[in-house]
């Protein structure tokens, strides 16, 4: 039987080994506890109905880039200690939720700049790009601090899903600096947006048999998509100081845009009835206003690796930023080591144990820390844990 609220938890840990390079070689670890209570009307496919979900995190434990000196983060559940409400929005879909409207406090990526396949491996650049993620005076409205937010979102057809948002900004990029550090003002909105197009079959109400297939928006309870490819746009309201010395004393403003793509290469290898997808992330910004100008991310993964029944994958994956030539000419005039790029291989494997254990042990390679010349290439060994009631 339904019921309309739904209490969570959920506990992600991990521990760090910086193994070889990087600023400093040594362990540590850290860990994230999320508690959560989701409400959903109970309604027919034709209504619409109302939604909520509020999240509470506390974050606790070491900051691994410090280890590595990285800048893409290759641990994406890395945070300042904080104990704070992570999302708290409400939500209205209209009938046949062929439209959504979502207000509160609300992560950015558990919508836009999200892949499937991608989402299997650890490093940050693999949820938001770093061309997105480090932008603007703060960044957008994503882990570990979400923001204010109103999203919309339209079904303009099977398959074809339009969402856009304006978020409140002002957050430090830094993610070791406290809660207190935040500032936060609509004055300083980003506005974001994403058209995206999916292949997903029809899936019938597990109550009526009737087609929802049109169903969006958070706690649409929809199977995962069998590919997407989708093209999103970004840009900040508040102009910023210019990266380039000789213009230092103008406003530019930070903007980009990405495009994300993610399918299935083989349904089936063999017997076993494994699959391989693969992924791309493409990802370019304001050189003029943001550190890094471009982004490029691709990976694999091959699902189960086993057998038939486990339920488990493997995963290869490179991901690339380059620094702009404004921010580049910036450091060289302060005789700065600076390289042109930043890339990391991940090797992941994870293993679901039961319903509610997953176990990932994962191994990062990060060439030019932080874009520095100087800097040794570093390698990385994590292990994660997630327990999730």
């Amino acid at each position: 039987m339904d019921t309309p609220l739904k209490p969570g938890v959920a506990l992600l840990s991990n521990a760090y080994d910086n193994l070889s390079g990087g600023q400093r070689s040594g362990l540590t670890g850290l860990w994230n506890l999320y508690g959560s209570l989701r409400y959903k009307a109970v309604s027919g496919p034709a209504a619409g109905h109302l939604s909520a979900f509020a999240q509470v995190l506390a974050s606790r434990g070491g900051f691994p880039s410090s280890y590595t000196g990285d800048a893409q983060g290759t641990s994406n559940i890395e945070a300042p200690h904080l104990t704070r409400v992570y999302e708290a929005w409400v939500q209205y879909n209209g009938r046949h939720s062929r439209w959504s409207v979502l207000l509160g406090r609300y992560d950015l990526n558990s919508e836009f700049d999200r892949l499937q396949t991608a989402s299997l491996f650890l490093d940050s650049s693999f949820g938001v790009e770093p061309a997105f993620s480090q932008s603007g005076g703060g960044g957008p409205s994503i882990f570990p601090r979400p923001r204010m937010a109103l999203r919309v979102a339209l079904k303009l057809a099977h398959g074809v899903v339009w969402r856009s948002a304006v978020v409140q900004g002002g957050v430090p990029l830094d993610r070791s600096l406290p809660p207190a550090a935040e500032r936060a003002r609509f004055g300083d909105a980003l506005f974001v947006t994403e058209l995206a197009l999916l292949r997903r079959g029809p899936v019938e109400d597990p109550k009526a048999g009737d087609p929802v297939d049109d169903m969006i928006g958070r706690q649409a309870r929809l199977p995962p998509y069998s590919g997407k490819l989708a093209l999103g746009a970004w840009r900040y309201a508040r102009r910023q100081i210019c990266l380039e010395p000789s213009i230092a004393a103008r406003a530019c403003t930070a903007s980009g845009a990405y495009l994300l793509l993610d399918d299935p290469l083989l349904q089936r290898i063999g017997t076993a009835g494994r699959q391989l997808a693969a992924f791309a992330q493409l990802s370019v910004a304001s050189g003029a206003a943001d550190r890094f100008h471009r982004y490029v991310g691709v990976g694999l993964s091959l699902t189960p690796l086993f057998d038939a029944g486990a339920d488990d994958a493997l995963g290869l994956a490179v991901a690339t930023v380059w620094n702009g030539r404004p921010y580049l000419r910036a450091q060289h005039a302060l005789a700065q080591p600076v390289s042109s790029d930043e890339r990391i291989y991940e090797l992941t494997y994870q293993r679901s144990i039961g319903a509610h254990l997953t176990v990932q042990p994962d191994l990062q390679y990060v060439v030019h820390p932080d874009t520095r010349s100087d800097v040794p290439d570093a390698l990385a060994l994590q292990f994660e844990v997630q327990l999730s009631y």
